[in-house]
């Protein structure tokens, strides 16, 4: 009625709040993070209002605040349960149908408390109520955190979609299928469009340099992609040509190349695992307020096990940031996780021994902790740095062993309760048993480790990453130095001089290759177009590889291998210990019963070891019968002897100290028999002998000659002791294997030593040292088909399967080099039927 510019200005105001607000509502309804973030508050705010209704007695407050909660837990259990329904990622899908389970679950416990505190207020009802709302309101969190979309994960699914698109555009060019061809391209191009797009979202949150290396792989794929489609289509068209062939084969690796980059760069799979391990510790802390003893389990497991994968790629984040700070942060951080968690599993297995609230409380702080670690090492805008850090650390171990010791105690005690029998072996297996490895594991990590190192080496001097080839460089001198420190260690406690020798002539050997192949790799960084740089550079790769094969080899023998040489000295300790008896010579027989019983404990224990993987229950039985009868054998045997040796003239005596003496000799060569550890230690031994003569020759080593001289007595005795084995196998399939595997074994040694010899001749002969490496590589196919006869784990025919396959692609490049057209063809269907035996065994 009054039209005055004041009033107009006002209504102007009020129209652009107006437009405000829809523009928000709108961007709301379009968001499904917003959709979920604000009804996860929403619900978090009728938490608040029903606890207070129930706390001030408002019974008119409590019914509007139940109604309105109810409500809004079936608007937010909705918006999650459609995104379990749309990820396609299976552990993702399930942790969130298991959240949105748990958050209805959680429903009418609230409201039953909360009704419960209204009609009969008390310290014990409000406290109920207290604690219900805060296990609901953490486990609101919960769900909105782990059901919201994420653009890394995203680009997980489009990357993997992308690599399934360029294997099968390639492999429609291969079999001359245009029609496939023109099928995949436009979706491959609609694909890698779809990275870019998502990856560009992602590299906003990043620091310039990391934006700058997501933008350049963004643009090298979007150069890629069309070339790519058009060779598939070249090749489809004239499936024959083996240049356009391999010209596809290019791009399309480095197609692949680049998406692992890119997907490494913007750290999708970090944040997957952060999320997963949310969700775990999240679970852990609902376990504890629910006491449910066997969620806790399984969630203490699921934490313990996530860990062990999220400490590795939180740490190669570290190293790819130029960021200084987030990557102090990461690897302080992840090493805080690393020290939390033995206290997190040790509080766990107390809570389940006594649950109470002060073994809850402490738990729960523990999580609390590690959860904030986890958020910020997902999202550098989340890091708090009030968390409490360095509370964790080793003494905790010996913490949550005293705990375990208090489980077995009170299994003991209990012998009937089932559950305590499933709880002490669940939190058995929950341990963090890294920390607890052995010297022998804590080797075989460190070369793993370094073989990851020389791989990431030549990748990176491949692709011209001449920063990623200096990263790699310093990872493999690091990790030399413990290598070097672990090993030595293990040396000096070795009782086998030899093998002390040969330990530390691979030290020496690594110490002079690593830096050489480094600057072999810097080579082919600055020119990866150079084809013998490259070969130096593998050749040099390969070389370090093989030290590390004779340092494991030497240093960390294989269950087979101790348990033969258990015996071995063990035999030898019972002939020492029959000659002292009889002589009469008492502090002999002292010594050697000592030996005896020290060398049963190995040859027991490795000989339940090696039952632990036959899968034959009638053999498993056996074998355990066998070394339970050596265990009870012991104390008899040391009583009897140390009679007879005292009575040497006293017959009785002599006689039950010989028995024992025997029966003892008889169970040893039993045991043997049926782990058939004799023929797979003999197996193992002539591999690392092969390996360590190839390296000897390449080097002009004269050692070369025990080398040579170890190889042919190890394979004589191979074959007396394979072909006993051999004939108490009941599969007549499998004694044939055993015949034709030591008929190749025979046929191919003088071969090799020809190719050794050849290489002694002339050092400089690059195709002698080839044939040679060929040949090793193939004497190595029927050793390895040997064990997985005698022992038929699906790790052992896998590795069967895949040295065949090399020593068949050894035979292809010898008949390349002498030209044999007609052998070539013979041999690619052979590489072909191994090949896809690995793929089957792989899918199963």
């Amino acid at each position: 009625n009054n039209p005055t510019d004041n009033n107009m200005d006002q209504l102007d105001d009020a129209h652009d709040r107006l437009d405000q607000a829809i523009q928000k509502l709108c961007d709301i309804v379009g968001n499904t993070n917003a959709q979920i973030g604000a009804s996860a508050r929403k619900e978090l705010e009728d938490l608040d209002e029903l606890r207070n209704a129930a706390r001030g007695g408002d019974n008119d407050g409590l019914g509007r605040a139940a109604k309105s909660l109810i409500k809004e837990n079936k608007c937010l259990t909705g918006l999650c349960g459609a995104q379990a329904d749309k990820t396609t990622d299976p552990l993702r899908k399930r942790q969130i149908s298991e959240a949105v389970e748990e958050l209805q679950r959680l429903l009418p416990h609230e409201l039953l408390s909360a009704k419960g505190a209204i009609q009969n207020p008390s310290p014990e009802t409000l406290k109920q109520l207290e604690d219900k709302t805060d296990t609901m309101k953490d486990q609101v969190n919960a769900t909105a955190t782990i059901s919201k979309d994420y653009p890394e994960l995203d680009l997980l699914d489009a990357a993997k979609r992308e690599k399934n698109l360029l294997n099968g555009i390639e492999k429609a060019g291969n079999d001359g299928n245009s029609r496939e061809v023109n099928n995949i391209g436009p979706r491959l191009e609609e694909n890698t469009k779809k990275i870019g797009d998502i990856a560009r979202e992602i590299a906003k949150k990043k620091d310039r340099p990391t934006q700058a290396k997501i933008l350049d792989s963004i643009n090298k794929l979007d150069r890629l992609v069309g070339p790519t489609i058009n060779d598939a289509k070249a090749l489809a068209s004239n499936p024959g040509n083996q240049q356009q062939k391999e010209q596809l084969g290019k791009k399309v690796n480095d197609m692949k190349s680049i998406v692992d980059k890119l997907v490494a760069d913007t750290d999708a799979p970090l944040l997957r695992e952060c999320l997963i391990q949310l969700g775990n510790l999240h679970n852990m802390k609902n376990c504890a307020d629910e006491n449910d003893m066997e969620g806790m389990v399984d969630s203490t497991k699921a934490t313990a096990d996530r860990q062990k994968r999220l400490a590795p790629i939180a740490k190669a984040a570290a190293q790819r940031t130029q960021d200084p700070t987030r990557k102090k942060r990461l690897l302080e951080d992840t090493q805080e996780l690393d020290n939390l968690l033995p206290r997190g599993v040790g509080q766990a297995n107390q809570f389940m021994v006594n649950p109470n609230d002060n073994t809850r409380g402490n738990l729960k702080d523990t999580v609390s902790i590690m959860e904030g670690l986890v958020k910020g090492i997902a999202d550098p805008t989340k890091y708090d740095p009030n968390i409490p850090r360095g509370t964790g650390s080793g003494g905790d171990l010996a913490r949550m062993l005293d705990e375990l010791v208090k489980t077995a105690e009170y299994s003991a005690r209990n012998p009937n309760d089932q559950a305590a029998k499933k709880r002490l072996l669940d939190i058995l297996n929950n341990l963090p048993l890294d920390m607890l490895d052995s010297d022998g594991e804590r080797l075989a990590n460190l070369i793993r480790d370094q073989n990851k190192n020389l791989e990431n080496l030549c990748k990176n001097a491949e692709q011209g990453n001449k920063p990623g080839v200096e990263q790699s460089a310093r990872d493999l001198l690091e990790t030399q130095k413990n290598i070097r420190e672990q090993a030595s260690k293990m040396a000096d406690k070795l009782l086998d001089p030899e093998k002390q020798k040969i330990i530390h002539g691979a030290l020496d050997e690594l110490d002079k290759l690593l830096p050489t192949t480094v600057q072999a790799a810097r080579g082919v960084a600055a020119n990866p177009r150079d084809q013998l740089a490259k070969k130096r550079m593998y050749d040099l790769a390969d070389d370090c590889r093989d030290q590390l094969s004779i340092l494991a080899d030497n240093a960390i023998s294989t269950q087979e291998q101790r348990l033969r040489e258990a015996a071995k000295l063990e035999k030898d300790a019972l002939a020492r210990l029959r000659k002292a008896v009889a002589g009469g010579d008492v502090p002999g027989a002292n010594n050697a019963l000592a030996d005896v019983k020290k060398y049963n404990d190995i040859l027991t224990e490795e000989g339940r070891n090696v039952a632990g993987e036959i899968r034959d229950p009638t053999l498993n039985q056996r074998i355990l019968d066998t070394v339970n009868e050596l265990e009870k054998l012991m104390p008899i045997m040391d009583a009897d002897c140390r009679n007879g040796a005292a009575n040497p003239r006293n017959q009785a005596a002599q006689k039950r100290a010989m028995d024992d003496i025997n029966k003892c000799e008889n169970l040893i060569d039993s045991l043997l028999n049926d782990t058939k550890a004799d023929a797979i230690a003999l197996a193992q031994i002539e591999d690392g002998a092969l390996t360590q003569l190839e390296q000897h020759v390449k080097a002009g080593n004269p050692l070369a000659a025990n080398d040579v001289k170890k190889v042919i007595g190890t394979q004589n005795d191979l074959k007396v002791a394979a072909t006993k084995a051999a004939e108490q196998l009941q599969n007549p399939r499998s004694k044939q294997n055993i015949q034709n595997a030591l008929a190749e074994l025979d046929q191919l040694l003088p071969f090799h030593v020809n190719n050794a010899k050849a290489v002694l001749q002339n050092l400089n002969d690059s195709t002698a040292k080839d044939r040679v490496g060929d040949s090793t590589t193939r004497m190595r196919a029927p050793l390895a088909q040997i064990i997985a006869t005698l022992r038929p784990t699906p790790e052992n025919i896998a590795d069967a399967n895949r040295r065949r396959e090399a020593a068949l692609l050894a035979q292809l490049r010898e008949a390349a080099r002498l030209g044999d057209k007609e052998e070539t063809e013979k041999l690619l269907p052979a590489i072909k039927g191994v090949n896809d035996r690995l793929v089957n065994l792989a899918r199963n």
